[in-house]
């Protein structure tokens, strides 16, 4: 929360925390599987998809604290976040499939019946979006462009044609979103206002986030 640690999980089954301000690497947890995704509590815990089940790890000795039975969690998941109160994990595996909550206490996952989502599934059959806080908006990558739309009804509010579409980021209040292209292009647009930047010159924009 103080932006002073960046943690990373890789392909090659390692999480590492990192000095945001140095550079300098603090601390490598071997997970020993491919991390598809990870989050963070605050507190120091870190849960992350590994392949075929999410596990819970403590940065501050590498010791894992919860694994989910095998099957819990999937090597293409990229979604998971700690609830709140940091007594459960919800996760989504990709493809359709519904968002899981998975109880650390207790040891219990369910599936999570969420209208929302499945709204947003049926606007986005590609599975590339965004949803705002309130849940009133949803950014969704169609064919050459990034589309804001009003949840649940679909209505389009705003549209960013593109054909280098590679990422998309939609503002916690859903006024304002952002796309990057693989020609390097980030643009920000909120209402009738658009902003452009190239930080990298022509290097693929792969991930953006508000």
């Amino acid at each position: 929360p103080d932006g002073t640690k960046l943690v990373t999980g890789a392909w090659d089954g390692t999480v590492r925390a990192w000095n945001s301000q140095t550079g300098a690497e603090e601390r490598v947890v071997a997970v020993a599987s491919p991390i598809a995704g990870l989050a963070l509590d605050g507190t120091g815990r870190v849960a992350l998809n590994a392949y075929q089940r999410v596990e819970v790890w403590r940065l501050g000795d590498s010791a894992r604290v919860f694994q989910s039975a095998p099957g819990g969690g999937s090597n293409t998941n990229q979604a998971i976040a700690f609830t709140r109160d940091g007594g459960a994990i919800d996760y989504h595996a990709s493809y359709g499939n519904p968002v899981y909550r998975w109880d650390l206490a207790r040891n219990v996952t369910v599936s999570l019946d969420d209208p929302t989502l499945a709204r947003l599934r049926e606007l986005s059959p590609d599975f590339h979006d965004a949803l705002s806080t309130d849940r009133q908006r949803a950014l969704i990558a169609e064919r050459g462009a990034a589309v804001l739309r009003e949840m649940p009804s679909g209505n389009e509010l705003d549209r960013f044609s593109t054909a280098g579409l590679e990422s998309l980021a939609l503002a916690p209040d859903g006024k304002g979103f952002a796309v990057g292209e693989h020609n390097g292009r980030i643009t920000w647009i909120e209402g009738g206002r658009r902003r452009e930047l190239r930080p990298w010159g022509d290097v693929a924009v792969t991930a953006l986030t508000f």
